[in-house]
């Protein structure tokens, strides 16, 4: 699931894909997820100088001293933007102010990106553990290759988000694509790109400025 909303996240923000269907269950299921973690942090166990701690109270005070904090806010920032964007996508009409604050919601959600350290922290632990120098080298691989590809979409997420802002404007990427621009294009093209500057490939799509 952690992987899911960090791939789905960055998209549904630059596209803007409306809060509805599988989008609002996907977001109301992994609230739901995160808000039952949290919990159960309180009750896992951890290890100690080589000694597993199982005693609830001493788990909820290192808990509490650690990472519960951030924990919480992301939940409650999850609650609150996926109770507001459910509101909003009821309403036919929202006046000015709420459309803006609606984007700025829609923004506060990438705070779920902050779990990428959760995700960093499973993957090291994984790692560390007794398993063959193969399966070690495997393991590095991958999680190498899916950073550099999870780097890549939120490069091109950034880039489609800033070529719609420039709509219109016949410097911006997305005025040169005319009437190509259906979202599986338009995405396939933003990750062309990003890979194209990670890589340093080439690519049809340049920046510009206006200096």
């Amino acid at each position: 699931l952690l992987a899911v909303d960090l791939v789905i996240s960055p998209y549904v923000l630059a596209w803007e894909v409306s809060f509805e269907g599988f989008i609002a269950y996907f977001s109301v299921t992994l609230t739901i997820f995160w808000t039952v973690e949290l919990l159960l942090n309180f009750c896992t166990g951890y290890r100690e100088m080589d000694l597993l701690e199982k005693r609830p109270a001493k788990i909820a005070i290192r808990y509490l001293k650690t990472t519960f904090w951030l924990d919480f806010t992301l939940v409650l920032s999850d609650w609150l933007t996926t109770a507001f964007l459910l509101a909003a996508g009821n309403m036919k009409f929202l006046a000015g102010r709420l459309v803006r604050f609606a984007r700025f919601v829609r923004v506060l959600r990438l705070l779920r990106l902050v779990r990428f350290v959760k995700f960093s922290k499973f993957l090291e632990d994984l790692v560390d553990q007794d398993l063959p120098d193969a399966v070690r080298v495997l393991i590095r691989t991958i999680t190498t290759t899916s950073l550099v590809l999870w780097l890549a979409h939120l490069t091109s997420c950034g880039w489609y988000a800033q070529g719609r802002m420039m709509r219109g404007d016949a410097r911006g990427w997305l005025t040169m694509l005319q009437d190509q621009e259906d979202t599986a294009y338009t995405y396939s093209t933003s990750f062309h790109w990003s890979i194209a500057q990670l890589t340093l490939g080439a690519s049809e799509i340049t920046a510009s400025t206006t200096l």
